[in-house]
């Protein structure tokens, strides 16, 4: 009985360390995809940076609506700690935050071009942690931290080279890579699960797409042709929708053939959502995150996988962590009692965004409520600001702004639903009007008067699309309503 008992725990350590030696040593597959997987992430970062910049002084500048300054100073007299939001910005002079905002797209560029893959990661990711975090309101979409959970899993993904070539063999071990899966699963079958347990009956009823084509903060012009079409085509997406994203997921841990499917089919996803709205760089992201679960299973040579061993372990430990952080961040997110006693670890670790939260559209909006921003001299004649993607009028056509994201146009959306508030960005926004803030006044296509107006007043008109036969008979794209009062009536 004895031996018998020794040879079952022989064979069971055995057993464990066999497995432990496949979960570190380098995955069996194309040694180019986290290759080419490397230069598309640098592309993003690159579309992300430039897009920030195109907007950094309206929003963050000395004469912004949030100036980067004011946002650190007080977070210094509130007591936060670095831990509490993590950043690079020791200087509050606006030339330090645009050195590195320059700094971001240099890395991002060397990210393509191979140079030094790790630090250049590493340098992307920490850049671009610091302004989301510090950014608040403005960077705050979910995009946003995506970029940052998939730039921090990057990093482990690299080689320890000065110039990452095609030619290198190269393979992150097994766990880095089922870190990328856990990513991609957790990403999908939540922007599935949300959906359901929202209760809002437009997702059960398949009729979401009624409204939503029309109601999402930035509509471009395709938005219009895809609400035209009848609703059998609307409920049979939302059908395919939630496959996608409640059935194909599990696919990622079957074998290398579901994988694939599974990839497509994201690539599927990600494609006709882009074709029906601007969501910035989001639609590539996911696509890219996607990328991952073509890597193929093929044999190396010993020769191959020994090469490459550098820093395994700590890769391995550092995928280990992640992968458990993700189990904690969602079983607190939907079993918060179960998962209660891990709390603590998951709040120290949120600031740095090594896993988040996703599921957008969790509940479907049913009316376009377009918040405006009159201007007055006089009390009695007003004229708007016009913003330089939002319709501004029923002529307006809707237009195509992704991969850039406008982040003054997407929050008027979210100040719309949720009604005025006095501690609103919105109220640094129309002080900013009322002394012509250059910088702000950038933010916009054109404004109504060359002398600071005596009045401000936030409006907030219903818009719809037309349809074909009012589009004919119009030559409009919308569809408004009279205006309502959102604001009280600010004075200078």
């Amino acid at each position: 009985m004895e031996n018998a008992r020794l040879t079952m725990m022989k064979s069971i350590k055995s057993f464990g360390m066999k497995i432990m030696q496949r979960c570190v040593e380098p995955a069996e597959g194309k040694s180019d995809i986290f290759f080419w997987f490397s230069k598309g992430l640098g592309v993003i970062y690159a579309i992300a940076f430039i897009s920030l910049m195109l907007q950094f002084d309206g929003l963050y500048g000395e004469g912004g609506i949030l100036p980067f300054s004011d946002i650190l100073s007080t977070l210094k007299r509130s007591g936060l700690s670095w831990f509490d939001v993590p950043h690079i910005f020791v200087s509050t002079h606006s030339a330090y935050f645009w050195g590195a905002l320059w700094m971001g797209l240099g890395v991002s560029v060397c990210m393509v071009a191979g140079i030094f893959p790790v630090i250049t990661t590493s340098m992307a990711w920490i850049i671009y942690v610091s302004f989301v975090m510090v950014g608040q309101v403005f960077m705050s979409f979910q995009w946003d931290i995506l970029l940052c959970e998939i730039g921090f899993l990057s990093i482990w993904a690299c080689p320890c080279i000065k110039h990452w070539k095609k030619s290198n063999t190269f393979s992150p071990p097994n766990l880095v890579l089922w870190a990328f899966y856990g990513c991609c699963f957790r990403l999908m079958l939540a922007s599935g699960l949300v959906k359901f347990l929202s209760g809002d009956p437009l997702w059960p009823s398949l009729e979401a797409l009624s409204f939503h084509y029309y109601t999402q903060p930035l509509p471009h012009v395709l938005s219009w042709y895809a609400h035209q079409l009848p609703s059998w085509v609307d409920k049979l997406s939302l059908i395919i929708m939630f496959i996608i994203e409640c059935g194909v997921p599990f696919l990622i841990f079957i074998s290398h053939r579901t994988r694939k499917i599974a990839a497509y089919s994201i690539f599927f996803l990600m494609g006709m959502i882009s074709l029906t709205g601007n969501y910035t760089f989001f639609n590539l992201l996911t696509a890219l995150l996607a990328v991952t679960l073509l890597y193929s299973k093929e044999q190396k040579s010993e020769k191959q996988v020994q090469a490459h061993k550098q820093m395994t372990r700590i890769r391995s430990g550092v995928a280990i962590a992640i992968l458990v952080l993700s189990i904690m961040t969602e079983g607190l997110r939907f079993f918060p009692r179960v998962f209660s006693p891990m709390s603590t670890i998951v709040t120290q670790c949120r600031p740095f965004l090594l896993c988040n939260t996703y599921g957008l559209f969790a509940s479907m909006t049913r009316t376009r409520d377009e918040l405006e921003i009159l201007a007055s001299q006089d009390g009695q004649t007003w004229k708007p600001y016009h913003f330089k993607y939002k319709p501004n009028s029923n002529a307006d056509i809707p237009k195509w702004v992704w991969p850039h994201q406008p982040r003054l146009d997407w929050q008027c959306w979210f100040v719309s639903l949720q009604g005025y508030s006095r501690q609103s960005w919105i109220n640094n926004l129309v002080e900013g009007l009322f002394v012509k803030k250059e910088d702000i006044e950038s933010l916009f296509s054109s404004i109504p008067f060359k002398d600071p107006p005596s009045y401000i007043v936030l409006t907030t008109r219903a818009y719809r699309f037309t349809t074909m036969s009012e589009k004919k008979e119009t030559g409009q794209w919308w569809v408004s309503e009279k205006r309502q009062q959102f604001s009280p009536v600010f004075e200078l």
